[in-house]
């Protein structure tokens, strides 16, 4: 689990947040679609606010 994942769902559960206990590999997070809803609007701007909310993360 990342770390925002788990600082946000500690502030609803009794978590600790320890680091690993190894060099974790830097997440890489994808977005992916059917080929078919390539050409869809609606998906084409959910596509896009997706990718420009996730591009203003630390």
């Amino acid at each position: 689990m990342h770390r925002r994942l788990a600082e946000r769902w500690a502030r609803y559960l009794p978590l600790r947040i320890l680091p690993t206990p190894w060099a974790a590999p830097q997440m890489t997070i994808s977005l992916q679609w059917n080929k078919y809803q390539q050409h869809d609007p609606g998906l084409a701007w959910l596509r896009n606010l997706i990718i420009e909310t996730a591009t203003g993360l630390p």
